[in-house]
């Protein structure tokens, strides 16, 4: 078990295999890497931003889906905080 996990943190550990695991089809709301919607939102809009992956695209989407999904109130503020944040970033 000890080697799976190994291996895993291996595969994934890299910017691009973050961004591929939530920003290969951003709008699946099925990541078995991922504790809920609402992190998943955010940490797939911080890959996309950092390894310059259609991020404005990606960013309508999660944008979106913040929106309309019941998600707590703090969790949308921290959202879009975090989303205008990456807005004035240049990578």
């Amino acid at each position: 078990m000890l080697n799976n996990a190994i291996d895993y943190i291996k595969s994934n550990s890299s910017l691009e295999s973050i961004d591929k695991m939530y920003n290969t089809n951003p709008q699946d709301e099925y990541n078995p890497n991922c504790s809920g919607m609402d992190t998943h939102c955010i940490i797939g809009l911080i890959a996309a931003k950092l390894s310059n992956n259609n991020y404005l695209h990606i960013r309508e989407i999660y944008s979106n889906k913040v929106e309309c999904c019941d998600f707590f109130e703090s969790t949308k503020h921290s959202f879009f905080a975090i989303r205008d944040s990456l807005d004035e970033m240049t990578v």
